[in-house]
C-alpha cells in the first residue's frame, strides 16, 4: 500500500513538472507565408524555355514598375519571391529572440543577374553569389504586400497555426542565420538547410528567398517526417553543363569558387546570349555538376495545389478568388470542379496532397473577409495536434 502511494505521488509530481516545463501560450502561434509569382512565370522545362521566360519576365517587370497607379507594381519581382511572418504566442517568452517578425531573404538589388545574362553569361546567374544580400525588415515585407494589392492573382498566402515550440524553433533559425552573417550571400548555390545542419561554414553559406524559407520550415519541425519529400517537391535539380556558362563577375557579384574553378577548365568564355545553350533539351548535353534550386514559383504552386484540394473537398468554387494565368489554376465562379480536377491531373501540382490529412480533420479554412490579409485571402491550416 505504501509503495503504491509513493509511486502515485511521484507520478503526479512528474506530470505537474511536465506541465510546467511545456511552453504556455497566451494566444495562437502562427507562421504566415507570402509567395509572390514572377512577372510571367519562369519555365524550367529546358535551357531554351528558361532563357526566354527569364528575359520575358525581366522586361515585363521593368515595364510594370514604371506604369502608373494600379496598372503597375513598383515592387514586381522578376523571378518571384517568398517572405514570411512569424508570431509566437508563448506566455513565458524568456528569450532575446523577437516574438514577432516579418522577414524575407533578398539581394542583387542592382539587377546583377540580368546584366550577366545580357552580357552573354548564359546560366552564370545560377552559380553566382550576390554579395549585397540582406534580410528584409517588417516594413519592406509590408510594402511589397501593399504593392501587390491590385494584383491579388500573383500572391498566395498560407497561414500555419503551430505550437509555441515550433514557432520558437522557427524564430531561432532566423536569428541563427542572421547572426552568422550568411544572409549577406544571396545565391542559388547554397542551401540554408545545410547551414542549419552544420554542413557549411559562414564563408560557404547563404541562400535565396525560397531556400531560406524552406530552411526555416525544416528547422522548426513543421514538415516533420515528410521534410525530405516536401523539400524535393519544392526543388529543381539538374546536371548543369559548364559549356553553357560563361564566368562573368563584377561589383557585388562573384562565382562560387568550386564552380568557378571547374567551369574555367571547360568554358571558352564565349558570349552565350544566343549561344548553343538555347537548345530545347537539357539532355542535349551531358551535365557536369548537379545544381539544386528551391524555386519561389514551386512554392506558389505548392500552396495553389493545396487550395485546389480544398476546393474539391468543399465541393464548391464560389468562395475562391477568380484567377487565370499561364500554368496556374483557375479557381473562380466560372471554373468547374471538373476543370479543376483536370488541371490538377495535367499539371501534377507539386506536393499538393500534403493538405489532405488536415482537410479530413477539419483543420483547413479559407479566410476572406476575416483574413489577416483580406486583399488576397488566406489558406489557414491548423497544424497543432
Amino acid at each position: 500500500m505504501t509503495q503504491t502511494v509513493i509511486v502515485s505521488i511521484l507520478l503526479l509530481n512528474f506530470l505537474i513538472n511536465a506541465a510546467h516545463s511545456a511552453p504556455k501560450e497566451s494566444r495562437d502561434s502562427t507562421i504566415d507565408l507570402f509567395v509572390f509569382r514572377s512577372s510571367t512565370r519562369i519555365n524550367f522545362d529546358s535551357p531554351k524555355t528558361l532563357f526566354f521566360s527569364t528575359i520575358k519576365s525581366y522586361i515585363t517587370s521593368r515595364i510594370d514598375r514604371i506604369l502608373p497607379g494600379q496598372l503597375g507594381n513598383k515592387n514586381e519581382s522578376m523571378l518571384g519571391h517568398v517572405s514570411f511572418k512569424y508570431s509566437c504566442g508563448c506566455e513565458d517568452w524568456k528569450s532575446s529572440l523577437r516574438r514577432e517578425r516579418m522577414v524575407g531573404h533578398t539581394g542583387q538589388k542592382n539587377n546583377q543577374a540580368a546584366k550577366q545574362i545580357f552580357k552573354g553569361g548564359g546560366l552564370v546567374p545560377s552559380v553566382s553569389i550576390y554579395t549585397d544580400g540582406h534580410l528584409e525588415t517588417d516594413q519592406e515585407v509590408q510594402d511589397m504586400l501593399d504593392s501587390y494589392g491590385a494584383h491579388p492573382e500573383m500572391v498566395k498566402v498560407l497561414r500555419l497555426k503551430t505550437s509555441c515550440q515550433v514557432c520558437r524553433n522557427f524564430a531561432q533559425f532566423v536569428d541563427d542565420y542572421e547572426s552568422s552573417g550568411a544572409y549577406k550571400n544571396y545565391t542559388l548555390v547554397y542551401q540554408p538547410r545545410a547551414f542549419l545542419k552544420g554542413k557549411s561554414s559562414v564563408d560557404a553559406a547563404g541562400g535565396g528567398c525560397a531556400s531560406f524559407t524552406a530552411g526555416a520550415l525544416e528547422r522548426s519541425g513543421i514538415w516533420g517526417k515528410d521534410s525530405e519529400k516536401i523539400f524535393t517537391d519544392l526543388s529543381f535539380t539538374r546536371k548543369i553543363p559548364f559549356e553553357i556558362i560563361t564566368p562573368i563577375e563584377g561589383e557585388g557579384v562573384k562565382l562560387d569558387p568550386v564552380w568557378k574553378s571547374e567551369i574555367e577548365k571547360v568554358s571558352q568564355k564565349k558570349n552565350q546570349f544566343f549561344g548553343p545553350w538555347t537548345n530545347p533539351r537539357w539532355d542535349h548535353w551531358n551535365g557536369d555538376k548537379t545544381l539544386l534550386i528551391v524555386d519561389p514559383e514551386w512554392f506558389y504552386d505548392w500552396i495553389n495545389g493545396a487550395i485546389a484540394h480544398t476546393v474539391l473537398e468543399s465541393k464548391t468554387v464560389a468562395d475562391f478568388p477568380s484567377e487565370r494565368s499561364d500554368n496556374s489554376l483557375w479557381l473562380g465562379s466560372s471554373g468547374s470542379l471538373t476543370s479543376i480536377k483536370k488541371q490538377i491531373h495535367q499539371q501534377q501540382i507539386l506536393g499538393s496532397n500534403w493538405i489532405t490529412p488536415y482537410l479530413r480533420s477539419n483543420k483547413v479554412k479559407w479566410l476572406t473577409s476575416d483574413s489577416p490579409y483580406p486583399k488576397f485571402g488566406t489558406l489557414y491550416v491548423d497544424m497543432t495536434r
